[in-house]
């Protein structure tokens, strides 16, 4: 809470508009509302950008008439959140889905690359909700960094592209992209002197009855969330994972 000793960052991932899971939206949106953390951390892919992504290249995707409309609901997700907290910090991190439209037009219309207009911290208008957009790793809490996940080469396997993130870096991570909610930790020193770090992997609210892009209909994904809670020096992770859309945060279910 702000102006408690404690200070909280709530970290969402993979919303994907227009593909979220509204009802997981919603609620986490009533967590930020009860909660009223410090910070709000988007870790990308709040925006799916199907219409210049390379899958649609040359597709029916990339032709349907719907790039502002799904721009504008991803502007009322973000809208709803700076609601939902007023006097947060929110950041928001660059991803894959993020980089589709600046990738599309250096590769097919490369003369637009320098106007303000067609960058997304100015489609999104992000500067009127008080939102700043990261282009880069920073670190939301004290020795906690924030990147997406694709810094890394992507792995199948439950927890291991998050400690791959720890080990190029070096410090605890928290992340998204692979959509498995997941909390790894790993301890590094010798001597007994050892510094636990660990890598969150926040995991997704999107409807995954939405994905049409996975050939066997099958995806290993859950939803969740994150939280961090710090007193000044010691970070805590508090990974929070929904059944049936159901889970449960400070005392209360949702």
């Amino acid at each position: 809470m702000t102006g408690s000793l404690m200070r909280t960052t709530l970290v969402v991932s993979d919303i994907q508009h227009p593909y979220e899971d509204k009802q997981m939206v919603s609620k986490v949106l009533a967590v930020a509302s009860d909660m009223q953390p410090d910070q709000i951390v988007f870790v990308g892919d709040v925006i799916d950008f199907t219409e210049v992504g390379r899958w649609t290249k040359a597709k029916a995707g990339e032709y349907e008439p719907t790039l502002q409309r799904n721009l504008d609901g991803t502007r009322d997700i973000l809208s709803a959140f700076r609601d939902a907290a007023p006097a947060a910090v929110i950041r928001y991190s660059r991803a894959n889905h993020e980089d589709r439209l600046e990738k599309y037009i250096a590769d097919y219309a490369p003369a637009l690359r320098t106007l303000r207009d067609v960058r997304i911290e100015s489609l999104l208008r992000l500067d009127s909700l008080g939102i700043s957009y990261e282009r880069r790793i920073f670190e939301a809490c004290p020795g906690v960094l924030i990147c997406h996940g694709d810094e890394v080469a992507y792995s199948v396997v439950p927890g291991k592209l998050g400690l791959g993130l720890v080990a190029r870096f070096g410090r605890s991570v928290v992340h998204g992209h692979s959509h498995r909610p997941n909390l790894s930790t790993v301890a590094v020193g010798h001597g007994g002197r050892l510094k636990s770090l660990f890598a969150m992997d926040v995991g997704s609210l999107m409807d995954f009855k939405q994905v049409s892009y996975i050939p066997s209909g099958h995806m290993n994904w859950t939803h969740g969330f994150g939280i961090l809670r710090e007193d000044g020096r010691t970070v805590v992770p508090e990974l929070v994972l929904a059944q049936n859309r159901k889970f449960y945060v400070d005392g209360r279910w949702y």
